[in-house]
């Protein structure tokens, strides 16, 4: 098991169970790393404050981090319409 890094958001963003999903694979694809995880917000866990990228094989860019939240704030517009958008 690689390193592990916590990438927190600017804001926090509402995501159901297939958005989860869908940003968590898309951070293992797009980071190249062995694990990524939702990190939930402890006081609102319906709210999803950021990701731990576990064994990144890349390096934490500025480009690498406002995509894996510009993707957590699209899922969140689209909640409800198809969130998962196929990624799972």
């Amino acid at each position: 098991m690689g390193e592990a890094f916590e990438v927190p958001f600017r804001a926090a963003y509402p995501l159901g169970e297939a958005a989860e999903l869908a940003l968590e694979d898309y951070a293992r694809a797009l980071g190249g790393c062995d694990e990524a995880e939702a990190l939930r917000a402890s006081d609102d866990p319906g709210m999803v404050r950021g990701l731990r990228l576990v064994g990144l094989r890349g390096t934490l860019t500025p480009a690498l981090l406002s995509d894996l939240e510009d993707f957590a704030c699209d899922m969140a517009r689209r909640r409800g319409t198809g969130a998962g958008l196929g990624w799972t």
